[in-house]
């Protein structure tokens, strides 16, 4: 999977709303989604704690 970043760098995804959104991930009536959320480069704000 992947999505159109913003002018910052950052993702914002769309759950259902308007189709013509980008990065639109539509969400079934009833259904979850579930997310990982890693980084490419293998740092994340815990790493800091170590």
């Amino acid at each position: 999977m992947t999505a159109e970043p913003n002018d910052d760098g950052s993702i914002t995804i769309h759950f259902s709303g308007n189709l013509d959104q980008s990065n639109f991930l539509y969400t079934p009536e009833g259904e979850l989604y579930g997310l990982v959320l890693r980084s490419a480069r293998g740092d994340s704000p815990n790493d800091q704690d170590r």
